[in-house]
């Protein structure tokens, strides 16, 4: 009795794109005799064949395997997976020309094989071209040839420097980088005493220099002052040097030329920032204005920056 094979299209194909895995994918078909029934629960053997080009092309790939029907006749195998009659699976070349799979069969899983059909295979087996597929951009020190990615300038020396408080320490390409913010924050020291003058009736627009110089170092920019001042109508001023424009005003009312008015009997006790000159010196006004006034005035050093 003529046995026949009747092919289904698989549709759950298994690819791998490791090169140490094996590369196959899935295919079904169900045995039936010349009557059109199954061939049930019997071992059945395969002789698959991938052809180049058409169904009548050079086989690149044969392969047999051996495989149970179940009760519907169906069988389910692996191409790619059973013993190798010619050809390397890995080898078959996907990328060029149409692929075709001619499928044998023997019913008594002997060797006695009978053509079953000859298939076109479709899109997804193509996939394992991309095994050979690699599209590399190669960088500034780096060269792409084929499937190697080569670096053509290792062991590059990487220096990090730090400036100002900044340092570095530690190698490629584990850096540490510290800064110390201490030089930035203020320091505060011992009260010390600049000024302590009345200035009774007063009027003149003329500063009066301070030098701090011997309280705080080389590189200080700025110093804070604690002002003291009882006045009645007297104001207060300071700048940096000759050349500034007064900068800083206490807590009060000030006229139009920026300074601070005074007012009243009681003292006012404000801290403020004054900018210094490369010498360490800054410069203050204690004056009535021109008002029949008298006061005091108090400044002392308490830090810098």
């Amino acid at each position: 009795m003529k046995k026949t094979l009747s092919l289904i299209i698989a549709v759950a194909f298994s690819f791998s794109i490791y090169a140490q895995a094996p590369q196959s994918f899935a295919y079904q078909g169900i045995a039936r005799n010349n009557i059109g029934n199954p061939i049930s629960n019997q071992l059945i053997s395969i002789r698959a064949s991938i052809l180049d080009g058409s169904s009548t092309g050079t086989s690149q790939y044969t392969e047999t395997q051996s495989v149970t029907t179940n009760s519907l006749g169906l069988f389910s195998i692996s191409i790619g997976t059973g013993v190798v009659q010619t050809g390397t699976f890995s080898a078959i070349t996907w990328a060029t020309n149409l692929k075709f799979m001619k499928v044998e069969f023997d019913p008594a899983g002997g060797t006695s094989y009978i053509l079953s059909g000859t298939q076109q295979i479709l899109s997804v087996p193509y996939a394992l071209n991309a095994l050979n597929v690699k599209n590399y951009v190669a960088g500034s020190g780096v060269s792409v040839s084929g499937s190697t990615i080569t670096n053509t300038a290792p062991n590059q020396t990487v220096t990090l420097t730090g400036t100002g408080s900044t340092s570095v320490t530690g190698t490629y390409p584990n850096y540490t980088v510290n800064t110390d913010l201490s030089p930035c924050l203020p320091k505060f020291i011992t009260n010390v005493s600049l000024v302590n003058v009345s200035a009774n009736n007063n009027s003149s627009l003329t500063y009066s220099s301070l030098d701090c110089s011997a309280y705080i170092p080389v590189g200080a920019t700025h110093v804070i002052l604690n002002i003291v001042a009882s006045s009645s109508y007297f104001y207060i001023n300071f700048k940096k040097d000759n050349l500034s424009q007064s900068l800083y005003t206490l807590s009060g009312n000030s006229n139009a030329i920026g300074m601070i008015l005074v007012s009243g009997l009681n003292y006012e006790n404000s801290h403020v920032i004054v900018p210094v000159d490369a010498l360490r010196k800054f410069q203050y006004l204690f004056t009535n204005n021109g008002l029949a006034s008298t006061g005091n005035l108090k400044i002392d050093l308490i830090g810098y920056y």
